[in-house]
Order: C-alpha cells, then structure tokens, then sequence
C-alpha cells in the first residue's frame, strides 16, 4: 500500500490504466480518506455511490483481496465492505473508493417498516447496490457505515445520504 502526496486523477476519474498504482491511499485536507482500487466485478460496471466490497475468495493472497473490489456477490462477502465508488467504474478499470470519513454520495434505500436513525449501522441490501438498516440485526455504531441522517421507513429507490465511513483498507 503506497501514500502519495501528488496525484494524476480527479476523484471522480476513472481509467484503463493503473495511473496511481493500485492500493494507494489518498488523505484529503477535510479529513476523508480514498483508495486506488481496480473493479474486477467480473463484467459488470459499478455506480457512482454504490458500495462496494473486497472478493473474499481471494483470501490466500491477502495483497490481490484488498486492492480489486467488485458488487457483491455473495453473501460471504458482505463483511468485506472495502467503501463507496467515487464514480462509474467500468469492469477492468481503475477508480477511486471512499474508505473514511464522511461520504454524502453513498447510496441507501430503506425498505424495512421502521425508520433509519441517525447511529445506525448500515448493511448492504442483498444484490441492491445500497445500503439499508435491519432493525433486528442494526448494532448502533459498530459498522463501518453508520447513518448521519435518519430516513422514513419504506423508501425503495436509492439516494445518496450522509454516511459516516470506516472500512477496511
């Protein structure tokens, strides 16, 4: 994993070559936190604001699982939550993630009867590409996307919110 201080790319970019080297991580001066990463969701472009997650299958090689990140797949990979897409990043292709701080780009929906709380802990709606609250199962502020705003029950389309971020890196 490499720090750089200077940088070819906007946040917002993406590109077909690996620019800024693959693992390097991006301090910005509002305290938020970025990584280099390559979408390797096997031909299947991520979104702007979608999370997204390391393939846990490649857990015998600890370097390659954290440094490509794909739409999850599998259930098994729901605890490997790696941030949110900066941007649309085509399969095969080069983009920057938020791993920390605050994200107001990070997709949620709230399909469960009870509103989202400002604290709770935020998991992935199974193959939705947003993130939810389960009430049975929320852990407030264990979870490396808690909820910054609170959000009525039942809202089905997912918006970008306020999300307070800490995923592995």
């Amino acid at each position: 994993m490499a720090i750089k201080l200077l940088f070819e790319t906007a946040l917002t970019d993406n590109s077909d070559t690996d620019i800024e080297t693959v693992g390097t991580l991006r301090y910005e001066p509002d305290g938020k936190l970025y990584k280099w990463v390559e979408n390797i969701s096997a031909s299947v472009a991520l979104a702007a604001g979608q999370p997204v997650f390391y393939d846990q299958s490649l857990h015998a090689t600890p370097a390659a699982m954290f440094q490509g990140v794909l739409q999850v797949a599998t259930s098994a990979d729901l605890s490997l939550f790696a941030g949110i897409a900066m941007s649309a990043i085509p399969y095969g292709e080069y983009g920057w993630i938020q791993v920390a701080g605050v994200s107001i780009t990070a997709l949620w929906l709230n399909s469960c009867s009870n509103d989202i709380p400002v604290g709770a802990s935020l998991l992935l709606v199974s193959g939705a590409g947003a993130l939810s609250w389960q009430a049975d199962t929320a852990i407030m502020g264990s979870a490396p996307a808690i909820a910054l705003v609170s959000v009525a029950s039942g809202e089905s389309v997912a918006a970008a919110r306020a999300t307070m971020l800490n995923c592995i890196r």
